[in-house]
């Protein structure tokens, strides 16, 4: 029966199924790539999101890919209006002036429906092998962000009839060194946001819309206050620190950085 208590043991236990979820959607990301680099380096990372784009549950492996989800989502959200966004559709992007990182890291978003009911979406990024460009990989004497490779802003696909051997994928294909790898590792995106709406549909199913909208603001706020209180117990005063980088890889270094906080 749909239950819409946000007592502390119903958030505790919600909150742990959330975690859950979105790590068995990093693991079986792994799991499901043809790469290298994915499989076996890991650079990959998954989510799950509120039907507002706010992250909500991150699987455990990248921390700094999972910072840029929520902003990359809101890059899609000033162009595609949330309510109007359909079941089969899905939300494309590498664009680092739209919240990403480099161009070789894919983002994908793909809405959650339970019932005629939006209540979050599925995020996943990962690292591909290649995505075009002056060299194979990333093309360390790039100067602009054109000889990176192909730059994909804020796209919403059919995923039926963009996708699967559609003109999006195409066009990847058409541009990408290691096409075969490349297209398999976003197909094990697919299949791990898929791990995540499933996962969430069933927490709907035991709590109920009305639960689930009320359970995840109040994880957020819980989340919120226990990272301000970390922050706050950090002393007040001036930290430093430094350290080297041997080489840039052109015959520059050693190459100091330093930083100065001041709490």
């Amino acid at each position: 029966m749909p239950a819409h208590t946000t007592d502390g043991a119903t958030l505790a236990i919600f909150g742990k199924a959330l975690a859950a979820a979105a790590q068995e959607m990093g693991i079986n990301l792994v799991r499901a790539a043809y790469s290298t680099v994915v499989r076996e380096a890991r650079d990959c990372s998954a989510a799950l999101l509120d039907r507002h784009g706010n992250v909500i549950a991150q699987a455990e492996m990248i921390p700094m890919m999972l910072a840029a989800l929520g902003e990359c989502f809101q890059a899609c959200a000033r162009i595609y209006p949330l309510d109007e966004i359909q079941p089969g559709e899905a939300l494309l992007l590498n664009d680092p002036f739209s919240g990403g990182h480099h161009l070789n890291d894919i983002i994908l978003f793909t809405p959650i429906f339970f019932g005629d009911e939006l209540i979050g979406f599925s995020g996943s990024l990962a690292h591909h092998l290649d995505i075009g460009g002056g060299q194979t990989g990333m093309n360390s004497r790039a100067t602009d962000n054109y000889q990176e490779g192909v730059r994909i802003p804020p796209i919403k696909i059919d995923v039926a009839r963009d996708w699967h051997g559609g003109v999006v994928e195409q066009l990847l294909r058409a541009n990408i060194r290691t096409p075969d790898k490349t297209i398999g590792d976003v197909n094990a995106q697919f299949a791990a946001n898929d791990t995540g709406r499933r996962r969430l549909c069933e927490l709907a199913e035991r709590y109920g819309v009305d639960g689930l909208r009320a359970l995840i603001p109040e994880l957020l706020a819980y989340t919120e206050r226990r990272a301000r209180a970390e922050i706050a117990a950090i002393p007040d005063g001036v930290y430093y620190g430094e350290d080297v980088v041997d080489t840039d890889g052109f015959g520059n270094g050693p190459l100091k950085i330093a930083a100065t906080v001041t709490v």
